[in-house]
């Protein structure tokens, strides 16, 4: 599971960055087992959101439809950079490579 962003009601000035989050998505993917998940909520409201979710959206979309299944649910009433989830399924056992 990753939320990325900064902690709710934390310091907002500590918040995850788009090196190290798609750092660590590239390895969960690797390591993720056929029908595991990985479930991520995406925040862009603070600085280098918009970075970060853009740069998390890439991996996602490069990957695989026949060996990953990709989900994404957003706020429609919402401001455009509400916060918004994904859900990774590793459909078959492949390995995937960055």
């Amino acid at each position: 599971m990753f939320n990325l962003g900064y902690l709710p009601g934390g310091d907002t000035g500590i918040t995850t960055k788009p090196e190290s989050t798609i750092k660590a998505l590239s390895q969960a993917l690797r390591l993720l087992q056929v029908n595991g998940m990985i479930v991520l909520t995406i925040y862009r409201g603070h600085e280098g959101g918009s970075q970060e979710a853009q740069g998390v959206n890439q991996v996602l979309m490069a990957l695989s439809k026949r060996d990953f299944s990709v989900l994404e649910g957003k706020y429609i009433n919402q401001a455009i950079n509400s916060p918004y989830w994904v859900v990774v399924q590793k459909n078959r056992g492949i390995i995937y490579e960055s």
